[in-house]
């Protein structure tokens, strides 16, 4: 028996919990050769005893070979979820559900469901991942990439813009770099191979790194942009991203192609090309 003094009265108190995995850092440790747990919960004045067993019906994680295997079966699990209902109407439960695990297992293999829904999200990079090696192979003007680029990019964000509003402005669009090399890594056959350019651009750590990667290729070819206001053109130009696409969530019926154009506008006005 294991006492835990909880500070927390509970309103309705689970005599009996199965989880398999728990977030508690330090229960996590006392378990972590235990895939699955039973705790039972009996109340005492403010003090709850748990008992922690392990169940031989239950599954073990044993390697690394079988996190890797669990985590692909909650991401596929979660993009053909995404596919069916699209962001709104998804749930750690259906992802679980889908998967064949039980809901507080995705806990054991990603930080939270936010984590889960941006790695899944990344299959939708498939068509925009192959065009840009095209882009960055042919022999066009830095201008001229720098906007076919955003072309590309514009047709492609406008046709999913919940998946990719979350994906550049929500909770972990702050670590793009980790979320694709730790897609990647899982699924390894989709990466593509780019020149030194776009795979900076590529792996920025967030929208607005990205973003300024590819105004630096105008660097010496445009003659506006200058040390002391690129950061600002920078900023204008994510601006501008970001309201487009939180336009085009607010009415999906506007079309993607008027979408690009629009963007593609102001992005021409703002630095002048």
């Amino acid at each position: 028996m294991i006492f835990i003094n909880v500070l927390t009265i509970f309103e309705h108190l689970i005599d009996t919990v199965y989880i398999r995995f728990l977030t508690c850092e330090r229960i996590r440790k006392m378990i972590k050769y235990i895939g699955y747990a039973s705790l039972q919960i009996r109340r005492y004045s403010a003090i709850f005893y748990i008992e922690i067993r392990s169940f031989s019906d239950m599954p073990v994680i044993q390697n690394e070979e079988l996190k890797i295997e669990n985590k692909i079966r909650f991401i596929e699990a979660a993009q053909a979820l995404i596919d069916e209902g699209g962001l709104e109407k998804i749930s750690i439960r259906k992802i679980a559900e889908r998967a064949g695990f039980h809901n507080s297992t995705i806990y054991l293999y990603f930080r939270d469901m936010d984590e889960l829904i941006m790695l899944a999200t990344m299959k939708h990079f498939d068509q925009y991942s192959q065009a840009l090696p095209r882009l960055s192979t042919q022999n066009l003007s830095a201008a001229d990439t720098f906007l076919a680029i955003w072309s590309f990019y514009g047709h492609t964000v406008f046709r999913k813009p919940q998946i990719f509003y979350n994906f550049f402005f929500g909770k972990y669009s702050n670590d793009l770099t980790t979320v694709m090399e730790e897609y990647y890594r899982l699924f390894p056959e989709e990466k593509v191979e780019y020149s030194h350019e776009i795979r900076v651009m590529y792996f920025g750590q967030n929208i607005r790194e990205r973003c300024m990667y590819l105004l630096q290729t105008l660097s010496g070819t445009v003659t506006t942009l200058q040390k002391e206001n690129i950061e600002l053109i920078n900023d204008i130009v994510v601006c501008c991203l970001r309201t487009l696409l939180e336009e085009k969530c607010q009415d999906p019926s506007l079309d993607p192609g008027d979408m690009t154009t629009r963007l593609l506008s102001m992005i021409r006005y703002v630095v002048r090309i």
